[in-house]
């Protein structure tokens, strides 16, 4: 059956700080493949890693850096997807100063359960801690507190 899903009511799981975020649209419970949206900080870097048996398709939407894979860097540009095959690894390296704001697919299904891992073991550290979660920050790309909210120029 068709299927829609509002990111806006996705849980936004946040790691490294909370410069990163993740909100998975569906996580492959009820479908063949997993889709979510991320938006990292600008200087946030993303370590070399694998998906076993999953494809990683990326559709960068804003971006300024490079995907390293298999060893090589590409430029990732604005409307060009990357398709990473499974098992092959790949990493994520910032430039300037635009976040990474990009939709991600993964298939099958599965790869997309790092974040809500990451999110969680963040959560658990802060709580140990008695630190406040990044969790509560506000999005990745937010106005700061007190500062315009960002809109359409008229």
């Amino acid at each position: 059956p068709l299927e829609f899903a509002d990111l806006h009511d996705r849980a936004a799981l946040r790691w490294g700080g909370g410069k990163l975020e993740a909100r998975i649209a569906w996580d492959g419970k009820e479908q063949a493949a997993a889709l979510d949206a991320i938006v990292f900080a600008p200087a946030a870097a993303v370590g070399e890693h694998a998906h076993p048996g999953a494809w990683e398709c990326l559709m960068p939407l804003r971006a300024a850096g490079e995907v390293i894979v298999a060893g090589a860097p590409q430029a990732v540009v604005p409307g060009v997807a990357t398709c990473i095959p499974p098992d092959v690894k790949h990493a994520w390296k910032p430039a300037g100063t635009e976040p990474l704001v990009a939709i991600q697919f993964y298939a099958p299904a599965g790869a997309e359960q790092r974040f809500r891992d990451l999110a969680t073991q963040e959560l658990d550290a802060a709580a140990a801690a008695g630190a406040p979660p990044a969790a509560a920050a506000p999005p990745v790309g937010a106005p700061a507190p007190g500062a315009p909210a960002k809109g359409p120029s008229r």
